[in-house]
C-alpha cells in the first residue's frame, strides 16, 4: 500500500508540533487514506479542512481504538516515546512491513544513512494523550499475540531442533518466529514471482511535449539481474553517453509510476523534478538551455531512487535492475 509520512531533520529534537499541523501538510490522498484506516467515511468532495477537523478529532477522542491499530512493535515504539518525554527521539532500524504508526501520521521520521536507522519523534500532545492508554493496549496486544502463537503447528523441518528446547515461552517465540517468516515468504511470492510491470503511459513533459513509445526489444534476463547491488547499476549507468542515460532514466521513471508504492517516495519525487526538466530536440539533449544541468541532477536522483529501493525492497530492486540490464544490453548491441 502507498502510503506518506512526516519527515524532519535529525537536529529537530522538538516535539511542541500538533497532530493537526502533520495532517495539514499531506494531501487529501493521504488524508482520505488515513480516514479509511480509521473508518472514518467521507463525500469525495470533503474540503480538506473539514477531513483534518474530523481526523483530528477523532483521533484525540478515541486513543484507545488508535493504539489497538498498532501491532505490538509499534506499541512498544509508543511506550518508548512516552517514557523518554518532550523533545526526545527514538533510533531504530527501518521495518520492511507496512507501518500503520507512520501512516497514521503519529510520528514524524528521519532516516540518518550513516546509521542506517529512523529517528522518530512524537508530539507532545499525541504522546500525553496515549500515556494513559499505552499499557493496557499493549498489554492486551501482546496476549493476544501469545494465543495466537499457540495455535501454530511447529513445522517438521524442525522437529529436531525443538527437542532440544523445554521452556515453552522459548518455544512460543520459535513459532511466531517461523510463522513470520513463512508469511512474508508467502507475500513475497504472491507479490514478485511472474509479476509483469506493465508499462505505464509516460508523459514526456521534458521533451518540447511529445511522447515516446516504451522501448521495444529489451532483452531481460531470465533468471535474475546479475546486479546484486544499487552500486554496480549505477556505476555503469554513469559511464553512459547523455543521450543513452536519458533512455535509461525515460524507463526507470516508467518503472517508478507502475509500482504503486515506490512512485510516491521521496527520492522518486526528486527524480521526477530533474527528469522532467530535460529538453530533446531532434532525439538529443538540448544544449542551448540547462537540460545538461538537470541531466546531471538526474544522475544523482537516479542514484538516490534505486539505492533506495535496494536497501528497504531489494525484490523490487532486482525486478527493475532486470528491466534496465535489458535495455543496457539492447543498447550496447546497438553500437
Amino acid at each position: 500500500m502507498e502510503y506518506t509520512y512526516i519527515t524532519h531533520k535529525k537536529n529537530m529534537l522538538t516535539t511542541s508540533f500538533t497532530y493537526r499541523s502533520c495532517l495539514e501538510i499531506v494531501t487529501k490522498k493521504s488524508l482520505a487514506q488515513i480516514a479509511a484506516t480509521l473508518n472514518i467515511p467521507f463525500a469525495k468532495t470533503a474540503a480538506k479542512d473539514v477531513m483534518v477537523d474530523a481526523i483530528e478529532s477523532f483521533v484525540k477522542s478515541n486513543p484507545a481504538k488508535v493504539l489497538e491499530m498498532l501491532c505490538v512493535k509499534e506499541l512498544e515504539l509508543v511506550r518508548d516515546l512516552v517514557r523518554a518525554g518532550a523533545d526526545m527521539h527514538i533510533a531504530k532500524a527501518p521495518r520492511r512491513t507496512h507501518d500503520t504508526i507512520k501512516m497514521l501520521l503519529l510520528v514524524s521520521v528521519c532516516y540518518d544513512k550513516k546509521t542506517r536507522k529512523e529517528h522518530l519523534q512524537m508530539a507532545d500532545e499525541l504522546r500525553d494523550l496515549f500515556a494513559s492508554h499505552i499499557d493496557a493496549v499493549l498489554k492486551k496486544a501482546r496476549k493476544k499475540d501469545r494465543e495466537s502463537t499457540l495455535c501454530v503447528t511447529p513445522p517438521t523441518a524442525y522437529d529436531e531442533y525443538m527437542e532440544g528446547i523445554s521452556d515453552l515461552p522459548n518455544i512460543n517465540e520459535f513459532f511466531l518466529l517461523q510463522s513470520t517468516l513463512d508469511d512474508m515468504i508467502s507475500r513475497y511470492k504472491e507479490e514478485y514471482d511472474g509479476r509483469k510491470v506493465e508499462d505505464a503511459e509516460w508523459e514526456d513533459e521534458g521533451c518540447d511535449g511529445e511522447s515516446e513509445e516504451p522501448e521495444e526489444g529489451l532483452e531481460i534476463p531470465p533468471t535474475k539481474s546479475k546486479y546484486s547491488s544499487s552500486r554496480e547499476l549505477v556505476e555503469d549507468v554513469r559511464k553512459l553517453y547523455f543521450t543513452k542515460k536519458l533512455r535509461v532514466f525515460r524507463l526507470f521513471y516508467r518503472l517508478l509510476n507502475a509500482d504503486a508504492f515506490w512512485s510516491d517516495s521521496f527520492f522518486s519525487l526528486r527524480f521526477y523534478e530533474t527528469f522532467r526538466n530535460i529538453n530533446v530536440i531532434d532525439g538529443e539533449i538540448c544544449i542551448e538551455d540547462d537540460s545538461l544541468m538537470w541531466l546531471g541532477y538526474a544522475v544523482n536522483d537516479f542514484s538516490n531512487a534505486i539505492s533506495d529501493i535496494d536497501y528497504h525492497d531489494p525484490m523490487t530492486f532486482f525486478r527493475m535492475a532486470r528491466k534496465i540490464e535489458g535495455l543496457l544490453v539492447k543498447m550496447e548491441n546497438e553500437g
